[in-house]
């Protein structure tokens, strides 16, 4: 996974504020996120209110009202990036 993939998944699923995080504009939203080597991914929804900062190092995850960070992912430990809204709820397909 590279920023560029991730920027092109995050777009599409996501608002992009001026600060350059990207956040959910719906309530059912979700980013998957797999790490190599790690049998379960991390789902970050949309409820939790989070933002997502992108640079050439890593992915960050941000509290969307106080930018404080959550958690910091270097991209050499991230397999894949998915976002988007499940066409059910807890469900694995995205709507498209």
């Amino acid at each position: 996974m590279t920023p560029d993939d991730a920027i092109q998944r995050l777009d599409a699923a996501c608002i992009k504020d001026c600060d350059g995080r990207f956040f959910f504009g719906c309530k059912g939203a979700v980013v998957i996120l797999r790490l190599h080597g790690v049998h379960e991914p991390i789902e970050f929804p949309a409820r939790d209110k989070l933002a997502f900062r992108i640079d050439r190092k890593s992915l960050k995850i941000e509290r969307r009202d106080t930018g404080e960070v959550q958690n910091v992912f270097s991209w050499d430990d991230i397999e894949s990036l998915t976002a988007g809204e499940p066409e059910m709820a807890h469900g694995k397909l995205f709507q498209g």
